[in-house]
């Protein structure tokens, strides 16, 4: 997921800073838009579904983990028989 952040919502991002938009017409404004604003949406949708199916396995594993999580207390309690 961080490369298509990298490779795909930067560049686009310095493309809107580099661009004086003041000094477009209302026409190569909407052309700016249309050219980057596709793009822009599939990379933020591949993002969202990315982070949300992350999300989903780190609750059912902390959920259905059992006794394969590593608790804070057992940490301590093997730390402190060393």
């Amino acid at each position: 997921m961080y490369q298509g952040t990298l490779k795909g919502n930067i560049p686009l991002n310095e493309i809107l800073d580099k661009t004086n938009l003041e000094s477009l017409s209302i026409k190569e404004v909407a052309n700016l838009r249309t050219s980057i604003e596709s793009k822009w949406n599939s990379l933020n949708l591949i993002r969202c579904i990315s982070l949300s199916i992350t999300f989903l396995l780190l609750t059912i594993s902390f959920l259905f983990g059992g006794d394969r999580r590593i608790r804070t207390a057992d940490l301590l309690t093997a730390s402190q028989t060393l």
